[in-house]
């Protein structure tokens, strides 16, 4: 967990929120060879196993595979390898060979994404789960830091401060090739999502003192430096005309947010989902909401002219 925890420190100051995990829908007739990587563009995760007709993981494995839709792909197979290329048609499906030795072979089956892994005569069956929008596979991963930091970088410049937050969630996420509508619509719902928490706060006298933001905020500095790969994120960041220092302490009022957050899920981790809908739907229901949607809404309009620039 504490791992985790020190992965996500850096992407957090990004503010790009993570994607909910959801099923496939890769096709919708017979199960199927898979020829199109538009179909699959994204990112895949194992969640189940199988070798000889038995599942032998409920669980997967640590595996991941993004594909763009030109047909790249990167794929880290959980052990320390990591390779970028073009995906290949072979005998009318996608594939790539791995430099673990094995082919991996793509194809559909009752609306999943399967993956045949083949070394000699051993083989798996993955059966893969979507969990996000990933974008331009060819990218290193100081490429992608750069371009997200710079993106925010932008929005920490714009004078009104809810338009600057509009500008990094929306841009940040069609970075990732996230359609437009649907990166709004994600960009508003989270929004409304920190108002409704900062609301449910002040509604139960939960104060966030000056000195417990500044631990706060330096605590995930001093994780985030420890981190194995923050050399590449320094880099970044660097390239993007700030330190991360600085893109925490500029960005305190969100950071703010982010503790109260971790306050409430702390207290409702058993049922959180339940929790975050329970006041969400009491927010939109005060006076609070109403004016924040108008000012929302305006935001919104003038990130999007922004990024069209």
């Amino acid at each position: 967990m504490a791992e985790k925890k020190k992965q996500g420190l850096i992407l957090l100051a990004v503010l790009i929120a993570a994607v909910v995990i959801v099923s496939a829908f890769i096709h919708s007739g017979e199960d199927d060879q898979i020829a199109d990587p538009g179909r699959l563009a994204g990112m895949w995760q194992p969640k189940e196993i199988w070798q000889e007709g038995k599942l032998i993981s409920e669980e997967g494995n640590a595996a991941a595979l993004a594909i763009d839709k030109d047909g790249g792909y990167r794929f880290w197979d959980g052990y320390g390898q990591d390779q970028t290329g073009e995906l290949q048609k072979k005998d009318g499906a996608l594939c790539f060979e791995g430099k673990d030795g094995r082919r991996y072979v793509f194809h559909g089956k009752d609306k999943q994404l399967m993956i045949t892994a083949k070394e000699g005569n051993s083989e798996e069956t993955w059966v893969c789960e979507w969990t996000g929008y990933f974008g331009d596979t060819k990218l290193t991963d100081e490429e992608r830091l750069t371009a997200l930091y710079t993106i925010q970088k932008k929005g920490m410049d714009m004078k009104d401060r809810a338009s600057g937050w509009f500008y990094t969630a929306i841009a940040g996420k069609l970075f990732t090739a996230m359609p437009e509508g649907e990166a709004v619509s994600q960009a508003k719902d989270e929004f409304i999502e920190d108002a409704a928490f900062t609301w449910y706060a002040d509604e139960h006298d939960l104060v966030v003192t000056a000195k417990e933001l500044d631990k706060y905020m330096d605590d995930l500095i001093s994780e985030a430096e420890e981190a194995e790969n923050f050399e590449v994120y320094e880099k970044a960041l660097q390239k993007s005309g700030m330190t991360y220092e600085e893109s925490v302490k500029e960005n305190a009022e969100v950071y703010r947010v982010r503790y109260i957050v971790n306050k409430f899920y702390e207290e409702h981790f058993n049922d959180w989902d339940a929790f975050t809908k329970d006041v969400v739907n009491r927010f939109k229901h005060t006076k609070e909401y109403r004016s924040l949607k108008a000012d929302m809404n305006d935001a919104v309009e003038k990130a999007k002219e922004e990024i069209q620039k």
